[in-house]
């Protein structure tokens, strides 16, 4: 993977894990309600949101359209969906409008808080790509070109919702920690201490930083050392994560390459800065 091979990417990762973490911190509670099922949702209706102003897909995110996506990529079926889209509402991450060509038709739109929490993370991921190219500005870009979240948006999502790209799934066994409640903040914030050098956080640091229950990381952590992407020692302390930082860094590469091929169109400037 070329964006792996840059010599410049382990800082980057580095400095973007630790932005993670504390963007998920920022989150709150929304981190024990906001399931790995949500953030799927959030991510199908922004892609129909940004896809129906491209004229790409007729109406956007209704339920009907939705649910397709859910259908092919196994995630759910309507009864979950609707209940998902429902505590989405209820959370102020999305609100519901009218299809511009046909009043009758609810659609789920982003709201104002969810537009400004994936203008955000987006910017934390093409913030790595900024610094491993020269004169790119992403992260300045998703910040205040309000056209461009919805380019990024629209085009990696047609890799993902209409190819049927799975970015995790060369890593099974960190998509599964993904699933888990708390799975992915638990996760990173190991492997961003591990990144930094800084002391492993104990599960019930951990619990406090997210707004999970202790229970509910320990369950993680435990899922961690079964699939053998961290060790623990004498204690139950955790010794080594080699593993899963490494998963990590190639998930980070992955989604970037994504964003590079499908979106911004600059696979040229990375092969050049890699050879």
């Amino acid at each position: 993977m070329a964006i792996r091979r840059h010599p410049r990417f382990n800082e980057a990762a580095r400095k973007y894990v630790g932005r993670v973490v504390e963007w998920r911190r920022g989150l709150g509670y929304f981190n024990r309600a906001g399931t790995n099922l949500g953030f799927h949702v959030i991510n199908y209706v922004a892609f129909l949101h940004f896809a129906a102003r491209n004229r790409a897909v007729e109406h956007g995110a209704t339920v009907a359209n939705l649910l397709r996506i859910c259908e092919t990529r196994e995630n759910c079926g309507q009864a979950t969906l609707r209940t998902v889209l429902t505590a989405l509402t209820l959370l102020g991450r999305l609100k519901t409008g009218r299809s511009e060509s046909d009043r009758r038709i609810q659609v789920f739109v982003p709201s104002d808080t969810l537009m400004r929490e994936m203008c955000e993370v987006y910017g934390f991921s093409l913030g790595v790509l900024d610094d491993l190219l020269q004169n790119t500005a992403c992260a300045h870009k998703m910040i205040e070109d309000p056209d461009f979240i919805g380019r990024v948006v629209y085009g990696s999502g047609r890799a993902i919702i209409e190819d049927d790209v799975r970015i995790t799934e060369p890593f099974p066994e960190l998509h599964e920690i993904i699933t888990m409640p708390g799975g992915l903040p638990t996760s990173v914030s190991l492997a961003a201490a591990s990144m930094t050098g800084t002391a492993f956080p104990a599960p019930h640091a951990i619990a406090k930083d997210f707004k999970l229950s202790t229970s509910q990381v320990r369950s993680v952590l435990n899922a961690l050392v079964d699939f053998g992407l961290v060790a623990r020692g004498i204690g139950g302390q955790i010794t080594e994560t080699g593993r899963l930082v490494d998963d990590h860094k190639s998930l980070i590469a992955r989604e970037l390459a994504l964003h590079v091929k499908y979106a911004l169109g600059l696979e040229h400037r990375i092969s050049k800065a890699v050879v």
